[in-house]
């Protein structure tokens, strides 16, 4: 990636292109949502029950929960790459950008399998049709030691929750100051 240059007015250089990277992986998945997801929805919630097999239930509880923590994943990597581009551009460019970008999107999605891969091995809860939501959804079984709706929600979504506040806390403290410096010399 070549150099940004410095931002005339502001004195500081643009972010890097691993933003629009994370923005393609979250419309991408958002767009696998759309297409497989909604559909199946409304078929579930106008007949009040799973008109399919039950395999075909665990896919969709599956595939449904993978793509909802790759969407919060790919949130909390654009709040990173804003930060860092804003922040610390070098390091950005050296980390964020390229091949590293690609890899990070891959982690992304094997991040996002990965947690589910415990319900997979039959580690914590399982997928099925709940009755009490009336979808496809975490069931729990004998087993479990927690609730797996909580576990994997708290999980899969306290963590990108954790790095968003800490990346735009730290922007607009940065801007802040920023701010505070350009009043001054103003």
């Amino acid at each position: 990636m070549a150099p940004s240059p410095t931002h005339p007015r502001f004195g500081f250089r643009d972010t890097c292109d691993c933003t629009t990277l994370f923005i393609l992986n979250l419309a991408f998945s958002d767009l696998l949502y759309c297409t497989f997801n909604l559909p199946l929805y409304a078929v579930q919630y106008l007949l009040h029950e799973w008109p399919f097999s039950e395999r075909m239930c665990y896919a969709f509880a599956a595939f449904r929960f993978i793509n909802a923590y790759a969407d919060w994943l790919s949130l909390a990597f654009i709040a990173v790459s804003r930060c860092a581009g804003l922040i610390w551009n070098e390091a950005a460019e050296r980390y964020l950008s390229g091949r590293n970008g690609f890899a990070i999107v891959v982690l992304i999605w094997a991040y996002s399998i990965g947690l589910n891969s415990l319900v997979f091995f039959n580690v914590i809860g399982d997928f099925g049709y709940n009755c009490r939501s009336g979808k496809c959804d975490y069931i729990e079984t004998p087993e479990d030691p927690v609730n797996p709706q909580q576990f994997y929600f708290g999980i899969g979504f306290s963590i990108p929750c954790v790095v968003i506040i800490v990346c735009y806390l730290t922007i607009w403290c940065y801007v802040k100051h920023s701010t505070t410096y350009l009043k001054k010399v103003t």
